[in-house]
């Protein structure tokens, strides 16, 4: 999956038209920020390519190219949710003043009806939106 973008952009291999975007990576901080890697083509072709001289399996692909505009990466931040827990049943808590206690968790709701994928996806093609409006971003 990803995305064409019809308008013309500037890159570091000079201005291109129908460039392909995808995400390339993601990754999960301890401090609960999902980072996803973008990956910019001058085509879907180009993005396909292996190059088959070499054993070494690149960390980023050598056909990628730089385009300042959209970036290298989309960064989300997941939100929390409170839940209380019942403090009155542990035989320690009968002489504390307060019986219940909020913990501030993590919220993966979004989780349990999406991959991974489909929200970096969702986030990339927001993002192409906002740069380039919805008539330049074509989903292949």
């Amino acid at each position: 999956m990803g995305y064409i973008i019809k308008k013309p952009i500037a890159t570091d291999k000079g201005v291109l038209t129908n460039a392909y975007v995808r995400l390339g990576s993601y990754t999960i901080g301890k401090n609960e920020r999902i980072t996803f890697g973008i990956e910019v083509f001058a085509s879907k072709d180009s993005a396909n390519k292996v190059n088959t001289e070499s054993k070494l399996i690149p960390i980023i692909n050598p056909n990628s190219i730089i385009c300042r505009e959209i970036g290298f990466s989309l960064d989300f931040n997941n939100s929390y949710k409170y839940i209380e827990r019942d403090l009155s049943r542990d035989k320690d808590v009968d002489d504390m003043l307060f019986k219940k206690l909020n913990i501030k968790t993590l919220d993966l709701s979004l989780f349990e009806t999406k991959t991974i994928f489909e929200i970096g996806y969702e986030k990339l093609e927001e993002h192409l939106i906002t740069l380039y409006g919805q008539e330049n971003i074509e989903i292949l």
